[in-house]
């Protein structure tokens, strides 16, 4: 944590950034906790792998085609991806549809 909060800023000052200025400074903080690296080749047949076997969980639970309204929007315009999960099906929806990376609240730990 102390590597994080070399900088401090006041909180006056950080209510006078505008959004781009904040996410800027928020990205260097995060930075080495991200991983910049491209996926090696054989993670990624593991995901195609496992990209296949939701599409199986789904059409073995009666889902035989699942139609889509409207398109998926393109990774530069909306890199997040959020679910409400209306039914038990959506996450291997959402696997067999576009690969997300999971996410949980650090309350979900405990």
């Amino acid at each position: 944590a102390e590597r994080v909060n070399k900088k401090k800023y006041p909180k006056e000052k950080v209510l006078a950034m505008s959004e781009e200025e904040v996410i800027a400074i928020a990205s260097k903080k995060l930075r080495h906790i991200c991983w910049y690296r491209p996926m090696q080749p054989w993670r990624r047949k593991i995901l195609i792998g496992l990209q296949l076997v939701a599409r199986g969980v789904l059409f073995f639970s009666g889902f035989i085609w699942i139609d889509i309204d409207g398109e998926l929007a393109p990774k530069e315009e909306a890199p997040i991806l959020v679910s409400n999960h209306v039914s038990m099906c959506e996450p291997a929806f959402m696997v067999s549809q576009c690969l997300p990376a999971p996410i949980a609240a650090a309350e979900h730990l405990k």
